[in-house]
């Protein structure tokens, strides 16, 4: 006969084993893996035109041979990911999550899911990551809602946009992402313009994507908000002399700061698809800014 564990049991059980694994494994970790913190993170994108790649959870499923929601597993990809993560390229930052010397900086919640994601992909980080090298943090665009001391989190905004501060930008995002829209993150650039893609399996359609952002003037800044796809787009364009930034949910982090959010939650403006609804929100300025659309 078949005994049926309950899913709170599991969940429990799940947890402490999650959590002792932490504990015995940690002091390995934070001797193989070196983060920078968000602060050296963002000095280093306003002090030099480096690109920069963002590693979490999601990548490292998708290399592990795992899709995720928005992005269907791809084996092209995984290898791609595989070689960014392990790239040293001088010019190109690879940032990972800032989880491998301690949690205590995080939210319960924030801190319960890295355990968890640790308990499960320890193995692949130490498999994949060197001692040799300092890794960016993934968590200079997630400087909010996570953090138990909020009280720096303005303080980073305010020197994230400086880095794009009077310089003519390119995002590049998925079609209800809306980076800046309703917010001020790119109010002092000299332009903006936008390149939107599909919402979901973008990788699909990368070497059109590449093609489009080729064609703009390599002073520009390319951000770009694609999931795990957003790797392979920094890299081909930092190959090809672009300076790319992969900013991941930054503009949702953004808006949760600026109404004191306490809690994650949909924003409106990512309901929104067609020209028709974003020109009823109000939203005219942004679609001006739409340069091209991959379907």
């Amino acid at each position: 006969m078949t005994v049926s564990i309950p899913s709170i049991i599991k969940n429990r059980i799940k947890k402490l084993l999650s959590d002792v694994s932490y504990i015995l494994h940690e002091g390995d970790m934070s001797r193989q893996i070196h983060v920078a913190d968000i602060d050296e993170t963002i000095r280093i994108l306003q002090d030099t035109d480096k690109s920069l790649v963002r590693f979490g959870d999601g990548e490292m499923l998708m290399i592990s041979g795992r899709k995720i929601g928005f992005q269907s597993y791809d084996e092209k990809l995984s290898g791609e990911l595989a070689g960014i993560i392990t790239s040293r390229d001088e010019g190109l930052i690879v940032a990972l999550p800032d989880i491998f010397n301690g949690l205590d900086k995080y939210v319960p919640s924030t801190a319960a899911f890295w355990k968890e994601h640790l308990f499960f992909y320890r193995k692949k980080y130490l498999q994949y990551c060197s001692s040799d090298y300092r890794y960016g943090s993934a968590f200079f665009s997630r400087c909010y809602m996570s953090m138990k001391d909020k009280s720096r989190s303005g303080e980073y905004f305010r020197e994230i946009r400086k880095i794009w501060q009077g310089k003519r930008i390119v995002v590049v995002e998925g079609a209800m992402t809306h980076n800046g829209v309703g917010n001020d993150l790119f109010d002092e650039c000299e332009s903006v313009e936008r390149i939107i893609c599909p919402s979901s399996d973008a990788y699909a359609r990368m070497d059109e994507i590449v093609e489009l952002c080729e064609q703009h003037d390599k002073d520009k800044i390319f951000l770009v908000s694609l999931g795990p796809a957003a790797k392979s787009l920094v890299k081909r364009l930092y190959d090809s002399g672009f300076r790319a930034l992969d900013i991941g949910q930054l503009d949702t982090e953004y808006d949760w700061f600026r109404e004191g959010g306490s809690q994650k939650h949909p924003l409106a403006k990512h309901k929104l698809i067609s020209r028709q609804d974003n020109a009823a929100a109000g939203y005219d300025a942004y679609l001006a800014q739409i340069m091209a659309v991959v379907e």
